[in-house]
């Protein structure tokens, strides 16, 4: 039916069992919500009395209720394989939207990690015809597929990251560093924010891998970790990227955040 909210959970399309969306929140200003919001701390002068903010930080992950419905009624046994395929996951999954028949929608190209709890029945006249879920994110907002970019630094010393995420927070990449046929001591810098990583006497033609979560690995080198030093992550918009040392190719691999929420 033309117009309708499709979406695929876990690698499944709701097309598979005639499902679609049919109602996400529940009043017309909750729709409107896109993320859940951080807090601030801040710090009053005792000079000026004016305030200057200390940290942010956020509350919670993104949280919706969402109806799936069908246009008939769902037995017992089809519901049961529905609820086995939405609810209960230990862990999260992939949730993404689409529009079929009338054109793009807000999530296209845009999923959320997430798990389907606290099912209701949605039922018409003592049938079942669908049921409603709160939907737990896996962070305050919604992601784009992993996009991944090579610099190849033996032929350029320098090259621009152009970080488009939503999230006014640092950016930490997925990082690998492809030393060249010398090795020794390698840098490399963000010029935008000053910020570097370093390591030393590192092996000819190793591979180093820097994680988001700052986790530093080498292919040749178990105690990498121990000769490195810094950091390496993103601010929104251009970031200017210098190498120093025998870096060969530098590749980045990041997903953006999207605010996207839910109409």
């Amino acid at each position: 039916m033309p117009g309708r909210l499709y979406f695929v959970y876990d690698g499944i399309s709701s097309l598979r069992y005639g499902l679609w969306v049919g109602k996400v929140n529940q009043s017309a200003d909750s729709n409107l919500e896109m993320q859940q919001p951080y807090s601030y701390e801040l710090d009053l002068s005792r000079t000026t009395h004016e305030a200057r903010v200390v940290s942010r930080a956020y509350e919670e992950t993104f949280q919706f209720e969402m109806e799936v419905v069908c246009d008939e009624e769902i037995p017992d046994y089809a519901e049961r394989e529905i609820l086995r395929w939405l609810t209960d996951s230990p862990v999260f999954k992939k949730l993404q939207f689409f529009n079929r028949g009338n054109g793009s929608t807000p999530y296209d190209q845009t999923y959320y990690n997430s798990i389907l709890t606290a099912p209701e029945r949605i039922d018409v006249a003592g049938n079942t015809v669908g049921w409603k879920f709160t939907v737990i994110a896996d962070a305050p907002y919604a992601w784009t597929n992993e996009k991944t970019y090579q610099y190849n630094t033996s032929t350029a010393d320098s090259f621009v990251v152009d970080n488009r995420s939503d999230e006014p927070y640092y950016t930490y990449p997925h990082v690998t560093i492809n030393v060249g046929s010398t090795g020794g001591s390698l840098r490399l810098n963000n010029l935008t924010t000053g910020e570097q990583i370093a390591f030393n006497d590192v092996a000819a033609n190793d591979v180093i891998t820097v994680d988001p979560y700052m986790q530093i690995t080498s292919e040749k080198n178990g105690n990498i970790y121990d000769s490195a030093s810094g950091k390496i992550r993103l601010i929104q918009g251009r970031n200017q990227f210098q190498r120093t040392g025998d870096i060969s190719s530098v590749v980045f691999s990041y997903r953006d955040a999207r605010r996207v929420g839910f109409r």
